[in-house]
């Protein structure tokens, strides 16, 4: 007998053989993730370190030269390049200093590094995600004051000021905000049922986008990142299952669902271009009314997501 959820196996030598090569690759795969994972996080440590000595030469010294730093919440809030970036640090240490700066989370597979700075003085606390390259350079990175003008919460609400850009489609509202890292996303459809974003389409329907979905459910928000297909199934769970989803909250108020979460622009994923900053790609909406189950839409809709850049 076949005990449910299991694949039959025939016997004989040959599946050993394929059998010890699958698990061969598994632990190779997972030992590569360990190694990536170690090494992203001493170079955020040198990184960390320079922060709190507010070494701007340790800082550049930690930065590739063709990378794309951002600020939020600062009064020089903005994309910097070159020697801009050098600028934008020492004009930083003028304002702020860091008492203490840690790792809070490493992605592995997109060579990213989140981290949090606390500020001397009462001046709160300085999110911070940074993107590596190989050679252990960052090639992008955010630096948000959080509670800093214009810098989103991620509670559950969409606050006035706290997105730079809002489109409605289909009936839902969509806002977003994004650095040289990541991109800050609130979804708002009316009803309690599901609600669910697409990004980078790039064939018919879903095909090709990078899918979010979510409901606030009595238990809390739940929520998934989906790889889009066509034809059906047109959302197959991802492979890197919730690693991609960095924050998230979810309410439900006045007859509206609200979700906010963070995703990485560039997911380091071979199946998905990356979405850089001053560009525009085609993205869809979905939202069922009533279900928090996955079936077939109330209303849905496609626009334009423009992402902020360096010239703009």
């Amino acid at each position: 007998m076949i005990e449910e959820g299991f694949p039959c196996i025939p016997k004989g030598k040959e599946v050993e053989v394929r059998l010890r090569s699958a698990l061969v690759l598994l632990f190779a795969g997972f030992f590569g993730l360990a190694q990536a994972s170690g090494d992203l996080g001493s170079w955020a440590e040198a990184h960390w370190e320079a922060l709190v000595q507010a070494d701007v030469e340790g800082l550049m010294a930690t930065v590739d030269p063709q990378a794309l730093v951002a600020f939020w919440g600062t009064p020089w809030a903005g994309f910097f390049v070159g020697e801009g970036i050098a600028q934008a640090f020492s004009r930083f240490f003028e304002e702020y200093q860091v008492e203490e700066a840690v790792t809070t989370r490493v992605h592995a597979e997109a060579s990213l590094v989140v981290g949090e700075a606390v500020l001397g003085e009462g001046a709160g606390l300085l999110r911070i995600y940074l993107q590596f390259a190989e050679d252990g350079k960052i090639v992008a990175a955010d630096y948000v004051l959080v509670g800093g003008e214009g810098v989103p919460l991620v509670d559950g609400a969409i606050g006035e000021g706290e997105y730079a850009r809002q489109v409605e489609v289909a009936g839902a509202k969509i806002a977003w905000r994004n650095g040289a890292v990541v991109l800050f996303v609130g979804l708002s459809a009316p009803g309690t049922g599901w609600v669910a974003l697409g990004l980078d389409r790039t064939g018919i329907l879903h095909q090709g986008s990078h899918i979010v979905i979510a409901a606030v459910t009595p238990e809390g928000l739940w929520i998934k990142q989906y790889d889009g297909r066509h034809p059906a199934p047109f959302y197959v769970p991802s492979a890197r299952e919730n690693r991609d989803i960095l924050d998230a909250a979810g309410a439900v108020h006045d007859g509206w669902t609200t979700v906010e979460f963070v995703i990485p622009l560039d997911r380091r994923d071979p199946g998905y271009r990356p979405l850089l900053p001053g560009q525009a790609y085609e993205a869809l909406v979905a939202y069922h009314r009533t279900s928090k189950e996955l079936r077939k839409h109330t209303d849905i809709g496609v626009f334009w997501i423009e992402l902020a850049g360096p010239t703009q």
